[in-house]
C-alpha cells in the first residue's frame, strides 16, 4: 500500500496545533511545533557565550520560501514579543516524502 502524502500532511498538521508555537520567517507567522530545546554556557577568553539552539518542527508548505541555513527566523514568546534566531541546520530540507521539515535554530550572533 503507498504511502498517501495527504495523510501525512494531515497527521503532521493535527499533531503542530496540539502545542503550536508560533514562528515568523520572511514576515509570514507560521505555526510550529518546539521539539527540543538545549542551553549552554560556553567558557571564552572574554566571559560566557550563551549557545542556545532550539528544534522546529514545521509543514514545508507553509513557508513562502524554503528556508535556508542562515536565514534569520522569530519566535513569538509567551510574553508576545518576537525573540530572534538564525536557521543553523535543516536537516530533511529535501527529502521529496515528508510534509514537514526540521529546523535547528540557534543564537544569530555565533
Amino acid at each position: 500500500m503507498p504511502i498517501d502524502p495527504n495523510v501525512l500532511k494531515r497527521d503532521a498538521q493535527a499533531n503542530i496545533a496540539e502545542w503550536a508555537v508560533t514562528i515568523r520567517h520572511r514576515e509570514k507567522e507560521i505555526s510550529a511545533h518546539l521539539n527540543a530545546t538545549a542551553d549552554a554556557l560556553d567558557p571564552l577568553m572574554g566571559g560566557l557565550l550563551d549557545d542556545m539552539t532550539i528544534t522546529l518542527m514545521v509543514i514545508a508548505d507553509d513557508f513562502v520560501a524554503d528556508p535556508q541555513p542562515r536565514d534569520l527566523l522569530e519566535i513569538r514568546m509567551r510574553d508576545g514579543s518576537w525573540r530572534e534566531f538564525e536557521i543553523q541546520k535543516i536537516p530533511d530540507l529535501y527529502d521529496p516524502l515528508s510534509p514537514t521539515t526540521t529546523l535547528i535554530v540557534g543564537n544569530p550572533a555565533k
